[in-house]
């Protein structure tokens, strides 16, 4: 399918193809779990300890039961099969009418109990198998919940009995009306013999030992409740979490390549106040190798490219890692054989003269308006083929001093004296000096930190820099935790750990000779190939 460019030579984000938002990707969901596991785990351990402490503060429970026997009319006799039948039936029909308002009134009255005919009825569970009524209540004391199934199955037979014998005075009433002469005797006996009996086979005694299944109840039933709270504010979460962390994040927010990753030191606490170097970490550190992937993405975009002499790395916010990338990106180009001078030009807050702990005496700003030459400007470092040049004193306002024929002018300069020239510029939502800076150079990469950066401020940094025409080669990563969302950060970070405890264990990376490092380098990443999705491919594939 062809994509349609933009005027900056960019991929219109219109263009491609729509994301299927209603297939379920089950790989997402468990990387959801992955990331959120510890919510799940306070979630379930919460809920289990409120349930705990509220059932162990909480008086025990006790149940009684009462067994009642029902007796359908029958005639005199051993009882027929059918009558057993009607006994289960009716026991069935009358277990429904034990727990109604006048049966709950009538005992709540005659215990004086402490509570409500609704809140009794909440207490009583009434079960009928075969021809039995089975009254069980619950109380905190065992004689009361005794008392209370006793009597709530003789407050039940005493009214339906009251109840039948009205029947039959009614009835007796109606023949007497209508002039119809009876054997009263013979006509109750008659009746009687047809109604339902209601007969306590056994009565509730208070129990010994309280419900001890109701407590294990109550924590199975508060891990699960708190299993879908801690479930709601993880999905909650996700939804709220707006980092760009992953390369297709990038690609979705702003249309831009992942040029490279840079994962979090593990062993490093805190905020780092100074930029980290890879010489610091050790050249074989994989440290240093994430950065040759950098260099190896970059030198494959510019291909394409008329020139490929300036290079501005600039950031979104503060603190994002662009000067580390800076420096460490112009130490792998000039450990290659290349002629680098990297520029500090953040008039406001420089780096660079710090972290190779050189005097920031004329730098940048003696070039644009002191006059100097540029190598009085220029300060060496114990890299061959790196030089730097630092910011130089702060002006008070550097927009006065950044005139655009003027910053040509040195730019111009800067590219007669080395092959590449690395600009490490102030982020670009804060001063406009990297919009002037970024209109002037061949290529902008935008370090992103995936811990702290949300996607509107990517957007808008694109979205400024398009706006000035600055060719935008890709983004970097930076600060990428070891376990992120995607499948193959796993392969990424322990494939690098697995480089490195090879150096370990073999002596060091100082015992081994450039030969065997580049080869153990070209290893990796032809089995990287086979599993990641390299921006490189994605190139060619635009190409």
């Amino acid at each position: 399918r062809i994509r349609a460019r933009d005027r900056w030579g960019n991929v219109d984000a219109n263009h491609w193809p729509a994301m299927k938002e209603d297939v379920l990707d089950l790989k997402a969901y468990w990387r959801i779990l992955i990331r959120n596991w510890w919510i799940l785990v306070l979630g379930v351990t919460g809920g289990v300890l409120i349930s705990w402490l509220t059932s162990s503060s909480a008086p025990p429970t006790y149940a009684a039961t009462t067994k009642v026997f029902v007796q359908g009319g029958q005639n005199p006799g051993v009882p027929s099969g059918t009558d057993i039948s009607t006994g289960r039936q009716l026991a069935e029909l009358y277990a429904d009418l034990i727990k109604t308002r006048p049966v709950a009134e009538e005992v709540v009255t005659e215990l004086s109990l402490p509570y409500s005919p609704e809140t009794l009825v909440g207490k009583i569970d009434v079960r009928s198998p075969r021809s039995l009524i089975e009254i069980t209540a619950r109380d905190t004391s065992p004689q009361s919940s005794a008392e209370i199934a006793n009597t709530v199955a003789r407050v039940f037979i005493r009214q339906y009995r009251d109840q039948q014998v009205t029947q039959i005075a009614q009835f007796q009433s109606a023949l007497s009306q209508y002039g119809i002469a009876s054997d009263t005797r013979n006509t109750v006996l008659a009746q009687a013999a047809a109604l339902t009996v209601f007969n306590v086979v056994e009565e509730a005694i208070p129990p010994s030992t309280p419900l001890g299944q109701s407590n294990n109840r109550r924590l199975i039933i508060g891990g699960v409740l708190g299993l879908l709270v801690a479930g709601a504010l993880m999905m909650v979460r996700e939804h709220l979490d707006d980092k760009v962390r992953t390369p297709e994040d990038l690609k979705r927010v702003a249309n831009l390549l992942t040029l490279g990753t840079v994962f979090r030191r593990t062993g490093l606490k805190g905020r780092v106040e100074s930029p980290i170097s890879i010489i610091d970490m050790g050249e074989h550190d994989n440290f240093a190798e994430w950065y040759r992937f950098l260099r190896a993405n970059l030198e494959f975009a510019s291909l394409e490219m008329e020139r490929f002499k300036r290079l501005l790395l600039t950031s979104a916010k503060p603190l994002e890692g662009k000067t580390t990338t800076a420096i460490n990106l112009s130490i792998s180009f000039a450990s290659k054989g290349a002629s680098v001078i990297l520029v500090d030009t953040d008039l406001r807050r420089p780096e660079i003269h710090r972290a190779f702990k050189v005097e920031n005496k004329i730098g940048l700003t003696g070039l644009l308006v002191g006059g100097a030459s540029l190598d009085e400007a220029l300060s060496p470092t114990s890299i061959d083929g790196l030089r730097i040049l630092t910011s130089g004193p702060l002006p008070s306002d550097p927009t006065r001093i950044l005139q655009p024929s003027i910053v040509e002018e040195t730019l111009s300069l800067l590219d007669d004296n080395a092959d590449i020239v690395i600009y490490d510029s102030p982020p670009v939502l804060l001063v406009a000096d990297t919009l002037l800076l970024a209109s002037m150079v061949d290529g902008v990469v935008l370090v992103v930190d995936s811990s702290q950066t949300s996607e509107d401020a990517v957007r808008r940094s694109v979205e400024s820099l398009k706006q000035t025409s600055a060719t935008l080669l890709g983004g970097v990563l930076n600060k990428v935790a070891p376990r992120g969302r995607s499948d193959y950060y796993y392969y990424y970070y322990d494939s690098y750990n697995y480089y490195s405890r090879q150096d370990s264990d073999d002596g060091g990376p100082t015992n081994r000779s450039t030969h065997s490092t580049n080869g153990r380098a070209a290893s990796f990443r032809r089995k990287a190939g086979s599993v990641l999705t390299s921006p490189i491919n994605r190139l060619r594939k635009l190409r």
